[in-house]
């Protein structure tokens, strides 16, 4: 994927991450790119959990809607 290529790919590997919105596309990808631990927030659940469980047990999906206030 050549978003996780170049000199600051390993930047990511063995870190812990939020990546809001993660359920597709760019962050999505950049989801994809972290080795360490993965939070995956968002409101598309099908697209988000489904997600989560491609990328193994190091990620998790939650949904949280941040247009709403609690």
């Amino acid at each position: 994927m050549a978003l996780c290529r170049g000199s600051d790919s390993g930047r990511l590997a063995s870190r812990a991450g939020i990546v809001a919105g993660g359920s597709r596309g760019v962050r999505a990808a950049i989801a994809r790119c972290f080795v360490g631990r993965v939070l995956i927030p968002g409101i598309l659940d099908e697209e988000g959990a489904a997600l989560a469980a491609k990328l193994g047990d190091a990620v998790g999906y939650a949904h949280l809607d941040v247009g709403r206030r609690a």
